[in-house]
């Protein structure tokens, strides 16, 4: 990080930003696909699927994208097919 010195940090920080508003919108397109938080998002947003997220980021993996990290098992209450949500 030193070497891209603070403008540069400061660049790709916005990258991610951009991008990660980029496909929360798109994923908000899909049928059945609720995003979660609906604020501005720096790099991470949480959503409910309609089918298994485990099975959803399985798949996702053997094709090289790390989708994410279904949170059914870390969140109380959660089941799933919700990305933390509690109901």
């Amino acid at each position: 990080m030193a070497l891209m010195g603070s403008q540069g940090l400061r660049d790709v920080a916005a990258l991610c930003r951009s991008k990660a508003e980029y496909a929360k919108a798109k994923l908000a397109e899909l049928d059945g696909v609720t995003v979660v938080n609906d604020g501005v998002t720096f790099n991470e947003f949480v959503i409910e699927l309609p089918v298994s997220a485990e099975e959803v980021c399985a798949k996702t993996a053997k094709d090289g994208i790390l989708a994410g990290i279904p949170f059914g098992h870390y969140v109380d209450g959660a089941d799933k097919k919700t990305a933390g949500r509690r109901h």
